[in-house]
């Protein structure tokens, strides 16, 4: 078992704004998350991802019965695109939080993304759902490691795969699977890239 602060990865070196700032996939990063994943540079606005200390509430991922057809995006780097148009599918729904009947009579109202989203005031830390790729590093980088809280237990991604399921990790074996947008019992665990 590595204990958190044990270095995982060599040490990379940022600078923005004339401060300088190292971090090391496993340690705390400057928002109180876990470091779990460094690309090597800074570019696009980011270098590093990193995710929440515990799962959020554990709600739906959306309508089981419409596709959010610009949250099929798997790559590193992909997931605050698709939450964005997951919240933005569902804010188009007519009262789809209080109406989920409008979807489908197996919704309950909730969005995952949407609470993501609110998570923060500030605008320059805006949390998302991992996509797929972005998730697999959680469990290699961190669950592996015994490190970041995580559960035995399937997670969502970001990544939507057809109108009524998305793709997700179960995290006692590393498989990832296909889960329905309504299954109750899947967890979020928000990331964020800085």
């Amino acid at each position: 078992m590595i204990e958190l602060g044990t270095p995982l990865f060599s040490r990379k070196l940022i600078k923005t704004c004339d401060n300088e700032n190292e971090y090391i996939v496993g340690e705390l990063g400057p928002n109180g998350g876990i470091i779990a994943y460094d690309k090597g540079i800074y570019s696009n606005g980011w270098q590093y991802i990193e995710v929440a200390q515990n799962d959020l509430v554990i709600e739906e991922w959306g309508c089981i019965s419409s596709s959010v057809t610009n949250a099929l995006f798997d790559g590193v780097g992909s997931g605050f695109q698709n939450t964005v148009a997951i919240v933005n599918h569902h804010n188009g729904l007519t009262n789809y939080y209080t109406n989920p009947l409008i979807c489908s009579n197996l919704n309950n109202g909730t969005l995952s993304a949407k609470s993501v989203l609110n998570l923060s005031n500030n605008p320059f830390l805006m949390w998302s759902i991992p996509s797929i790729d972005e998730l697999m590093l959680l469990y290699t980088n961190l669950h592996s490691e015994n490190i970041g809280n995580f559960n035995d237990s399937f997670y969502w991604s970001s990544s939507e795969t057809t109108i009524s399921s998305v793709k997700c990790i179960n995290f006692i074996n590393r498989e990832i699977t296909m889960l329905e947008k309504n299954l109750a019992g899947v967890r979020t665990r928000p990331i964020h890239y800085f």
